[in-house]
């Protein structure tokens, strides 16, 4: 019956202009019970006549264009359009119209799509919709309610997730604020705490939670960007450092300097067994990176990664590599989590972020399917099938690492990468989208 709860608003209105309080109870029962019937037979149809006063029949215009803003979701024209609509037909703006046959229909269709609306969102929305509205409440929660209100619509458009976060919290923080000040606030309709125009706060925070709740449902149906499943840990490693020395003379050459950076460089791992037993470097090498390498620490092992070359520029110059082993060295695996030479999509394994991102859209499509919106599921079985379809396949590695976590085998991946795909196909070339 909530759903179908006539618009408190306009009765309101006519308490606010004198109304008797017995024939506005008359009424909101008459139109309640209107309401109630006109539900169980499904939506309100009210139809356009020319013979009908010019409000009425602008007020029917709008009815469709308010059926047409909430299918498109539209929140903020819906919000015109049903401001226009309730004005229209309320005492002040055309006090004529109060006993006029369709009047009645309008505002309890009206109420029909804020329920709608309210669906969208959360409970909360729904039952404040559905609410009778009341004409006075505290200015502090007013004016609490209207900065929330503000928050929210900031928080919508907001591209940075934790000032999104933020207001948000702020939103919900001043509709308590307002509930604690005056419980009946969030029922209100009237002028604004400002006194500039009017403000249905059931309405508006419906259209807050529902464009809210929206902006959370298109956040989700983007494919996740992969994680980064780097760790850090102790073994043993290695660190390659590039010196070089200037000839300073017929087979003479100076002392070794640090080609680049001194600054420690990353670990690579080494296999403990064929690391050699103590430092077999050249001294003169030694001495260079011991003394300007200050990151070394006791214990670690300087060698050789392989013979001296020579680099003829303005002089000639004799290069090498040292290797620096340590045996408790900070190691870091690749994206993948892994060292073994999987492969997953954040080391950019297009294998599988296809399938990834192919799962990931089917997997929205079947929740916009359940909820009804056959549209916006074709959408998304449109782009998983595109994300299989245009991701090369092909890739060295045996192993692929899923974002379920799983780790495949090649030929498995593949196998799962065609099965999406199919899906996929199935979903746009049949009526699944529109079958929940």
């Amino acid at each position: 019956m909530r759903n179908g709860l006539l618009l408190g608003c306009v009765l309101v209105s006519l308490a606010a202009c004198g109304v008797n309080p017995d024939r506005l109870a008359t009424m909101q029962k008459r139109q309640a019970d209107m309401a109630e019937k006109q539900n169980d037979g499904g939506d309100i149809k009210v139809e356009y006549s020319d013979s009908d006063p010019k409000a009425i029949r602008d007020a029917v215009t709008g009815l469709s264009e308010l059926e047409s803003s909430l299918a498109a979701g539209d929140f903020d024209l819906y919000t015109t359009k049903r401001y226009e609509i309730t004005n229209l037909m309320s005492p002040e703006l055309s006090p004529n119209l109060q006993g006029h046959a369709k009047r009645e229909p309008i505002l309890a269709r009206v109420a029909q799509l804020d329920a709608k609306l309210a669906g969208l969102g959360k409970e909360r929305g729904k039952m404040l919709v559905g609410s009778n509205r009341v004409s006075t409440a505290s200015a502090d929660a007013l004016y609490a309610i209207q900065d929330a209100i503000d928050a929210c619509a900031r928080g919508v458009v907001a591209n940075d997730e934790q000032m999104r976060a933020d207001l948000f919290r702020k939103f919900e923080a001043g509709l308590e604020r307002a509930k604690s000040l005056d419980g009946s606030s969030l029922s209100y309709y009237g002028r604004r705490p400002s006194g500039a125009g009017m403000i249905d706060v059931p309405l508006e925070v419906a259209v807050c939670e529902a464009k809210t709740t929206m902006r959370e449902i298109e956040a989700a149906d983007e494919a996740p960007s992969a994680p980064d499943l780097a760790k850090e840990y102790k073994g043993c490693g290695s660190f390659d450092v590039t010196i070089e020395a200037a000839q300073t003379g017929a087979n003479a050459f100076g002392e070794f300097q640090i080609v680049g950076s001194s600054e420690q460089p990353r670990a690579v791992k080494a296999i403990c067994e064929k690391m050699p037993p103590s430092s077999d470097a050249p001294s003169n090498v030694q001495r260079a990176i011991r003394d300007k390498a200050l990151w070394l620490i006791q214990g670690d092992i300087i060698s050789m990664a392989g013979p001296f070359e020579y680099d003829q520029r303005e002089t000639l110059y004799k290069r090498g590599v040292a290797r620096v082993f340590r045996k408790d060295a900070t190691l870091r695996t690749n994206k993948c989590g892994t060292e073994d030479g999987t492969a997953c999509e954040a080391e950019g394994s297009e294998l599988a972020r296809a399938i990834n991102q192919g799962a990931h859209y089917m997997q929205r499509a079947d929740f916009h399917r359940g909820n009804g919106n056959a549209a916006r599921c074709k959408e998304m079985a449109d782009r998983a099938y595109k994300a299989l379809s245009a991701s090369m396949t092909t890739t060295n590695s045996e192993r692929i690492l899923l974002s379920t976590g799983e780790a495949v085998a090649k030929a498995e991946a593949q196998s799962r990468l065609e099965a999406l795909k199919s899906q996929a196909n199935d979903a746009l070339a049949s009526d699944w989208c529109s079958k929940p």
